[in-house]
């Protein structure tokens, strides 16, 4: 059942009903007794829509036009009276609606209480596409007539009019709104539980003293007035932060992302806790000012939501390319092949690459480039296939994970989605509290979007696909056709525990032996590493072999000429994280790989993981799952109409220049040692992968020079 929140109203003259709404499976159950002294009833359920969540009691009578009353009355009070709540309404998030519920009427024949008025849609405050799903309303709170409901996803508050006749609005608030309520005093308080992370930096405290103090060797980008950039009092660092979060131009204020209260123009307080912990923040509103905001607060909240759509044009006037603009004239790319990879920034793995085929500079930090450390000791570099993709072909530098865990990456690139239900299960992973096997919950039914996968969306489209190693988003079905006939079970789901080169040959044989599909998965996570336990696999040696193993599977597709002309291959990370990025902490990789993608090029269009979704969706043409990929630009700049030279030639491959298979040797950390770094350290536990492949006092699990 999943049992998340409850409330409870009254039942006959002094009994009491109990509601509960169930987080996982969709349903609200409910349950009374008549009488103080009396044993409760049968417990009643009605299914409301996947995921429901706040549940609030509410006097029906409010809603009734022939009641005479005020619909400005609050809870509490009516003629000097309490309201009489005979009813509940409960925010189904992955449904975006709030639903209305009464008791059953014969509760002693039929247990299941009953839906009294139309369900209303939440997050269609937008000026464009307002049908489309993932608002996720979660909580909310009731005044008079009015519903001011946390939009998990939106970052928003939607004011709903319950009666509706002023319609929705909305007001933009922290990341990942999650509770709201109304303080005596008139004001609304919105806790937000997540807080955006910063540039992911070494720390002097627990990082080796080799590494360099952080510089980019980059002239610092001017403000779009041409002056020099603002400087943070307590950093030497260009400000990145605006004090705004409108988006405004030209705003010298530095923001301090320690805790502590600050103060945004569209919000009367902001408190935010520790923000590189993810530890969230507080926003609050004086209710009586709200009011007449509410349509510059709409509109500036949808612009936000909507505000990629209006950028990143496709470039070519004539030609809308990938996808065709006539029956005429057909996209060339027939095959999509996207390979997930584990855990790791750019600058991890790319902050070394250099300047592109134009001679203009990517922003990368070479120091914290893992190749370009080890080049520096006179090591052998672990990811040269990598890089030679990214110089060949086209790699981004301005490319965002949505996510902050692999939970979260997985249900990114398989739904461009993740449900309220699973981001507050990542942070209860994170807190490290329960015990509990969170890491299990992707693959069950209530983190499964309420709309689907992208693989049912394939299927709805009627695009043939094969998914070669994933958990998520295999419980879908359309019809009689279901999500798993389309696995190919040579592949465990997520088998980190075996060769990722044996997975490349398998997968290139199935590719090029066979018609191949117009979408293909593949999931290769040994560069996900197991750390650098004593005795364990060498995360040198898995990182090396899992570099080479993507190098091989696109030697083979590019060596099958007829096969490789239709193809394009897209290279990520599932999230960002191993390593240190200079930029963010959620900047990876994205590496467009096929003759269509323009040569040598390095793209800094702003983009993250819906937008490689809607790109796939285009070159297929199908449309948008929801509101994330729907609003997400293409990457238009990745592709070329008119490839040249030898962009048809095959890519060759190279061989590891590491030992594979090789384990840590025992000066490494033990498993417990491990662990009490991760809960020291938190969120650095990754970056012990880090200093494995660069040296490090913690264990050196290099090879000799």
């Amino acid at each position: 059942f999943g049992a998340y929140n409850a409330t409870v109203t009254p039942e006959g003259a002094d009994g009491v009903r109990v509601w509960v709404s169930g987080f996982r499976n969709g349903s609200v159950q409910t349950f009374a007794r008549s009488a103080a002294a009396a044993p409760f009833g049968k417990i009643g359920a009605l299914y409301v829509g996947k995921n429901p969540e706040g549940i609030v009691p509410f006097d029906s009578r409010l809603l009734d036009e022939s009641d005479g009353r005020d619909a400005g009355e609050t809870e509490g009070t009516r003629d000097g009276g309490a309201l009489r709540t005979d009813s509940v309404i409960v925010a189904a998030s992955d449904s975006d609606q709030l639903v209305f519920l009464k008791p059953p009427p014969a509760p002693a024949d039929d247990p299941d209480p009953v839906v009294w008025h139309p369900s209303i849609p939440v997050g269609r405050y937008l000026t464009r596409n307002t049908d489309l799903p993932g608002a996720s309303p979660s909580e909310f709170v009731v005044r008079g007539t009015t519903a001011y409901v946390t939009l998990s996803t939106d970052d928003s508050v939607s004011v709903v009019d319950l009666k509706g006749g002023t319609g929705e609005h909305a007001i933009s608030v922290g990341q990942s709104p999650s509770a709201v309520v109304i303080t005596p005093g008139g004001k609304l308080v919105v806790a937000n539980g997540k807080t955006p992370y910063g540039p992911q930096l070494p720390r002097r405290s627990v990082d080796d003293d080799r590494l360099a103090t952080f510089d980019t060797g980059q002239e610092p980008e001017k403000e779009r007035d041409g002056s020099a950039p603002a400087k943070c009092a307590s950093t030497s660092n260009t400000c990145a932060i605006p004090a705004s979060n409108d988006g405004s131009a030209g705003s010298t204020k530095c923001v301090d992302t320690d805790a502590g209260t600050q103060v945004r123009p569209d919000i009367e307080q902001q408190v935010y806790f520790d923000s590189r912990n993810e530890e969230g923040s507080l926003s609050a509103f004086d209710l009586d000012a709200l009011g007449p905001t509410l349509g510059d607060r709409t509109k500036k909240a949808s612009e936000r939501i909507l505000n990629p759509v209006g950028f990143y044009p496709s470039p070519c006037a004539g030609r809308l390319f990938p996808i065709p603009d006539s029956p005429n004239n057909p996209t060339p790319i027939q095959h999509v092949v996207l390979i997930v990879r584990e855990n790791k920034t750019y600058d991890f793995l790319l902050g070394d690459l250099g300047r592109d085929g134009r001679k203009r500079p990517r922003n990368g930090a070479p120091q914290f480039a893992v190749d370009g450390i080890r080049a520096a000791h006179g090591w052998a570099a672990i990811t040269p296939n990598l890089h030679a993709l990214a110089q060949r072909y086209t790699s981004l530098d301005n490319f965002y994970a949505d996510a902050e865990v692999s939970m979260q990456g997985h249900s990114w690139l398989t739904t461009s989605f993740v449900n309220d239900y699973l981001e507050r299960i990542h942070l209860e992973e994170q807190s490290q509290f329960y015990g509990f096997a969170f890491d299990q919950e992707p693959g069950l039914p209530g983190a499964a979007p309420g709309f689907g996968s992208f693989f049912t969306h394939l299927i709805k489209n009627h695009v043939s696909f094969t998914i070669f190693g994933e958990a998520d988003g295999l419980l879908g079905s359309v019809g009689d056709e279901t999500v798993l006939s389309h696995v190919d079970l040579g592949v465990g789901s997520n088998d980190k525990d075996h060769s990722d080169m044996i997975k490349a040959v398998y997968v290139a044989d199935a590719l090029t032996c066979n018609d191949a599909p117009a979408f293909s998965y593949v999931l290769m996570p040994r560069d996900h590493t197991e750390r650098i336990t004593a005795g364990g696999p060498s995360p040198v040696s898995l990182i090396a072999e899992n570099d080479q193993a993507t190098g091989l599977l696109i030697q083979r597709l590019s060596e099958k000429a007829d096969l490789w002309k239709q193809t394009v291959v897209f290279i990520v990370e599932d999230d960002a994280q191993q390593g240190y990025d200079h930029v963010d902490y959620h900047r990876t990789i994205c590496v467009v790989v096929s003759p269509w993608a323009k040569p040598e090029h390095n793209s800094s269009v702003h983009a993250s993981f819906p937008a490689l979704i809607h790109t796939i969706e285009t070159i297929l043409g199908i449309g948008s799952m929801n509101r994330f990929d729907a609003f997400a630009p293409i990457l238009w700049d990745a592709f070329t109409a008119n490839p040249t030279g030898d962009a048809f030639d095959p890519f060759e491959s190279e061989c590891a220049r590491v030992p594979l298979g090789a384990t840590n040797p025992e000066i490494c950390m033990t498993p417990e040692e491990e662990e009490k770094v991760e809960l020291d350290d938190h969120p650095d536990e990754e970056q012990l992968v880090f200093k494995a492949v660069t040296g490090s006092r913690l264990g050196n699990a290099l090879p000799s020079p």
